[in-house]
C-alpha cells in the first residue's frame, strides 16, 4: 500500500490572518505609544500598507530598540529578508490593523496568550516568480524604550 503525503505549507491571504485569534497582546503602553507616534508622524508608506512589522531586539533587562514599519502584507511575506525576519513570533492587532512580531518579544512588553502561532508568511512559488524584477526595501522607523522612556533613534 502506497500512502502520499502533501508537505506543502498553509498560504494565509492577509483576510484570513486578520481572523486568526491573536497569539500576544501589547502589554506595555510604551508599545503602543510607539505605533501612534509611527503612525501619525511618519508617511513612509503608501496607502496599500495594510500591515504594521515591529522587530523588537532586547539590549538589556530594562532597555529594548523596537523597529516599526508599515508595509504591505503580500509584498512583505514574499520579499522579506530572510536573516532578520526567519520565524514569525507572533501577531496581534493595533487598531485592527495587524502587527506582526519578530526578535525578542519579551513578556514586558507583549502578553502570550494560549493561542497557536501560525506561520503566516509562508508563500507559494508563483507568488515569489510573479514579483521577481521587485525591489523591496521596507522603511523602518527605529526607538528605544530605556527606563520606561521613548527615545525615537534618527
Amino acid at each position: 500500500m502506497l500512502t502520499l503525503v502533501s508537505c506543502s505549507k498553509k498560504v494565509y491571504t492577509i483576510e484570513q490572518v486578520k481572523n486568526l485569534d491573536s497569539t500576544h497582546f501589547i502589554e506595555n503602553n510604551l508599545v503602543i505609544d510607539i505605533i501612534k507616534d509611527f503612525d501619525t508622524k511618519s508617511k513612509i508608506y503608501d496607502d496599500d500598507a495594510n500591515l504594521y512589522v515591529l522587530y523588537v531586539d532586547e539590549i538589556n533587562a530594562s532597555e529594548y530598540k523596537i523597529s516599526i514599519s508599515k508595509t504591505d502584507f503580500d509584498l512583505f511575506r514574499v520579499e522579506k529578508s530572510k536573516h532578520y525576519f526567519r520565524k514569525v513570533k507572533g501577531y496581534t492587532k493595533y487598531k485592527e490593523t495587524l502587527v506582526v512580531l519578530y526578535g525578542d518579544i519579551h513578556p514586558s512588553l507583549f502578553k502570550e496568550n494560549q493561542n497557536e502561532t501560525k506561520q503566516i508568511m509562508n508563500y507559494s512559488k508563483l507568488e515569489k516568480d510573479k514579483n521577481k524584477f521587485i525591489i523591496y526595501e521596507p522603511n523602518f522607523v527605529d526607538y528605544r524604550i530605556k527606563d520606561n522612556l521613548i527615545v525615537k533613534l534618527e
